[in-house]
């Protein structure tokens, strides 16, 4: 006897291809999410570890400002300084117009995009201590005596020149990096030798929407203050620096409505273009070793 065979009804195959398109747009869904998470995830890390990498590098190298090998604050015996950077757009000269000054800062305010700036400089009596920042080596101080350096043999190695160090924010043509570019001084005729001896730009990190400094001045009362460049009168009397790097992901379209950022407890800024990036602020205190 044949059995009679039964298939699916139209309803029922309706109804299973109904809960099939369910699964999979869930799926889907879950898949999209977790890869938005995953490049969220994944643009916070690179900027934190660009971040955390140049505030390092910065700790570092402020530690040497005013610094002197016995310890003791040790200053160029020159006056009027300026490290002032070529190109376009322009960015201010700095200048040390007091022998006691190891530290000196800009803002430069005519652009939001743009950031503040500063310069130290401190006594180089070895060179191994060209080693403490990405911006100097010992192929700086070479160039700064147009030779090699000499006896290579003595591990020593003492040297007599000025170190001069600028952070700044510049935009290369497609983001804003992070540069620091340095020069050095030999105390023979430190005037004529500074603009031979002022190396290339070293790029530190880029995607840096905004660069703010904050000083800590201390005043003849015996209190002290944080404020902008401008705020300062007295660049000797400067014992710290707040930085306040401001990163954005170097993706596009990570947020699904413009965000922004607040520096110190500010009012919230926001990007000139709208392009959906997360933006972080970092920041550090750092106080400098020859402080007053």
């Amino acid at each position: 006897m044949i059995k009679k065979q039964h298939g699916v009804t139209l309803i029922e195959l309706m109804v299973s291809m109904i809960l099939g398109l369910a699964l999979i747009s869930g799926l889907s869904q879950l898949f999209v999410q977790s890869q938005s998470s995953f490049k969220l995830q994944r643009n916070l890390s690179d900027m934190t570890d660009d971040a955390v990498f140049v505030l390092e590098d910065l700790t570092k190298g402020l530690l040497l400002a005013g610094y002197s090998q016995s310890g003791a604050k040790d200053y160029p015996s020159i006056t009027n300084t300026t490290f002032s950077i070529p190109g376009s757009p322009v960015v201010p000269t700095i200048s040390f117009s007091n022998i006691n000054e190891f530290f000196h800062g800009a803002d430069e305010v005519s652009n939001n995009r743009k950031g503040d700036q500063f310069v130290y400089r401190y006594k180089l009596n070895d060179a191994s201590e060209l080693e403490n920042s990405i911006c100097t080596n010992t192929t700086v101080l070479a160039k700064a005596y147009n030779e090699e350096i000499k006896n290579a043999n003595d591990n020593s190695r003492k040297v007599n020149a000025i170190v001069m160090v600028r952070m700044y924010k510049k935009n290369d043509g497609s983001s804003f990096v992070f540069y620091c570019k340095s020069a050095v001084m030999t105390p023979d005729n430190p005037d004529s030798k500074l603009k031979s001896t002022v190396e290339d730009a070293q790029p530190m990190i880029s995607n840096v929407e905004k660069l703010t400094f904050k000083y800590g001045v201390k005043t003849t009362a015996g209190l002290f203050y944080y404020g902008k460049a401008a705020d300062v009168s007295d660049w000797t009397k400067v014992f710290a620096v707040k930085v306040f790097i401001v990163m954005q992901s170097a993706d596009k379209n990570l947020t699904r409505i413009k965000t922004g950022w607040s520096i110190d407890g500010g009012a919230t800024e926001y990007p000139l273009v709208d392009e959906n990036r997360l933006y972080k602020v970092f920041s550090k205190t750092i106080f400098l070793r020859n402080a007053p």
